[in-house]
């Protein structure tokens, strides 16, 4: 049974990691490009999905990791290395590079970037920490997990927000002749229509889940719409045209963004 269970487990994580938006996200150049174009027409749904999975993750780990160590400090500090780095090792490594690629080059100054945005990411995950106990004791228990603690739920759509931003960029920056095919048929797969109809139903989702907060509230929807689409063709044009590194490095600036949107209104 237990080796049932372990194959089970193996071609499941299998399945998963070569769906297109993980594969976007994470895989080798390689590996990406040598799969069949067709595959990633749709790629922006799987790109979505996968953001949402692992948000859903952030809050499973970030909790058990507290339930595990009891930071008695008050501070996360295991909960958020913990997210910091599955999700860095994972999902978000290449973003990393391509942000930092971005900022300074491929020279010896990218390491010195690379630590800069890991150092900033750690310092937010500290900060989204909820101050005062604010479990939803209006809602009945079976209901609860739809009004998850404020910390979770910038771990909840902070990533969406960045897959979002990818099918921005690829409305304001269309495939070239210089554009990877996988990436054209990712971007073309994606048309207005589609990217707007994503975006309204994050910005609900972000408005309901942040109505306590003053008007400014707002502000941490517009910031990452903002930064994303001006991000988008900024980095689209710093890489030479829509390429994958810039929609990675679009994805990574637009959760930057909404966090600090975020924090910047507790």
């Amino acid at each position: 049974m237990t080796h049932k269970t372990f194959i089970a487990a193996a071609h499941g994580l299998h399945w998963l990691t070569h769906r297109p938006g993980y594969m976007l996200l994470a895989a080798a150049e390689e590996g990406l490009a040598e799969e069949p174009p067709g595959r990633f027409a749709r790629g922006w749904l799987s790109v979505m999905v996968a953001s949402i999975l692992w948000g859903c993750c952030s809050v499973v780990l970030w909790s058990w990791t507290w339930s595990l160590f009891k930071d008695f400090s008050g501070i996360p500090l295991m909960p958020m290395a913990v997210v910091l780095a599955i999700g860095l090792m994972g999902l978000y490594a290449r973003s990393v590079l391509a942000l930092a690629e971005s900022l300074v080059g491929r020279d010896g100054r990218q390491t010195v970037a690379v630590a800069a945005l890991v150092s900033l990411w750690a310092l937010m995950l500290l900060g989204i920490r909820s101050w005062n106990p604010d479990f939803p004791h209006y809602l009945p228990p079976v209901l609860q997990w739809t009004r998850p603690r404020m910390m979770f739920r910038a771990l909840l759509l902070a990533p969406v927000w960045g897959g979002w931003a990818m099918l921005l960029a690829g409305q304001f920056c269309r495939p070239s002749a210089r554009t990877d095919p996988v990436i054209t048929a990712f971007a073309r797969g994606c048309g207005p229509m589609t990217a707007t109809i994503v975006l309204a139903a994050l910005v609900v989702a972000t408005v309901t889940y942040y109505n306590n907060l003053p008007w400014t509230q707002l502000s941490i929807s517009a910031t990452p719409v903002v930064v994303a689409a001006a991000g988008g063709v900024l980095l689209c044009r710093r890489w030479g045209g829509l390429c994958r590194s810039a929609l990675l490095a679009t994805n990574l600036l637009t959760q930057i963004a909404f966090l600090l949107a975020y924090l910047a209104n507790r």
